[in-house]
């Protein structure tokens, strides 16, 4: 019953069993120079690094800010991670075998990057692979069932574990043991600059979406905004100001100054009609968007 469960919610989330569905989304990854003030916010160069039919998805900055860590699913119907240098603009295969790995994100403090690993039995836990080499060992090894994640450190993460509701935990890395800390959440997980909190969406049937702060010292949770009407995607600018997407268009708030969303981009100015993932570059300076056709994943 437990695998029946996680084959279901990770084709409703598009994520590691995605591949068993007929036809996967489209999706393409954009990468943008960006510039953000408290009044003024624009965009220029933007490149389409996925343009191919497909899944490319999941983009994450490398520490220094040189290229794009993404999963990429390619005609045999495997989930590789990929990496994009900006420099160059040229693309490179990081993982090939004979699994599928997602979410690939950077490792604090390591020369090195870790993902979602969908393992021959179905079972999903954490991974870390070391720049350079294609061997790679298990984080975590008694957690299962992990869709999502963020490190906080290089000692611990936050996990979005596919039970029914999604529930959040954060988990230390030494010692394996795992807190719960909140239900009925989203995929979106994120450090909050500057702060000894996480952010991450709780999806109340009431109240409605809202980003919430989890603050990792007293372990209290607090609203920040009601998210965008049915988005859950986001990301914080290195000086703190949250940026969220609705079909074609970027919106900012910053929390203690802005009392709701406010527009500041139309990216159908550069024919991209609808997007939902970003990823915003360690100094601020570049964001990556996913776009989507069609029905959004």
């Amino acid at each position: 019953m437990k695998k029946a469960l996680t084959m279901i919610l990770m084709m409703l989330s598009i994520s590691p069993m995605m591949k068993a569905q007929d036809k996967l989304p489209d999706t393409d990854i954009w990468l943008m120079e960006i510039k953000t003030t408290k009044d003024v916010f624009s965009v220029s160069d933007p490149i389409n690094i996925t343009d191919r039919p497909g899944y490319d998805n999941q983009p994450e900055f490398l520490s220094d800010g040189s290229g794009i860590l993404y999963t990429s699913i390619r005609e045999d119907g495997q989930a590789d991670i990929y990496e994009y240098i900006i420099n160059t603009k040229a693309t490179a295969h990081i993982t090939k075998t004979s699994v599928s790995e997602y979410s690939p994100m950077v490792v604090p403090g390591v020369k090195g990057f870790s993902v979602v690993m969908v393992e021959k039995d179905s079972t999903q836990r954490i991974w870390e692979y070391k720049f350079g080499y294609t061997d790679a060992h298990v984080i975590l090894p008694t957690v299962d069932s992990i869709g999502y994640y963020c490190w906080i450190n290089k000692n611990t993460m936050a996990v979005f574990k596919l039970t029914e509701p999604p529930i959040l935990e954060i988990a230390d890395i030494k010692t394996g043991h795992v807190e719960p800390m909140a239900r009925n959440i989203g995929r979106c997980i994120q450090r909050i600059p500057e702060k000894n909190s996480i952010s991450f969406v709780e999806k109340d049937s009431l109240k409605g979406w809202r980003i919430m702060e989890l603050d990792l010292k007293t372990s209290g949770i607090s609203s920040i905004v009601n998210t965008l009407p049915s988005s859950e995607d986001y990301v914080w600018t290195p000086d703190g100001v949250l940026l969220m997407g609705k079909d074609n268009k970027l919106y900012r708030f910053e929390p203690n100054e802005d009392t709701d969303w406010e527009q500041i981009w139309d990216f159908s100015t550069l024919g991209i009609n609808d997007f939902y993932r970003m990823a915003i570059s360690p100094d601020g300076s570049m964001l990556a968007i996913v776009s989507f056709k069609n029905k959004k994943p």
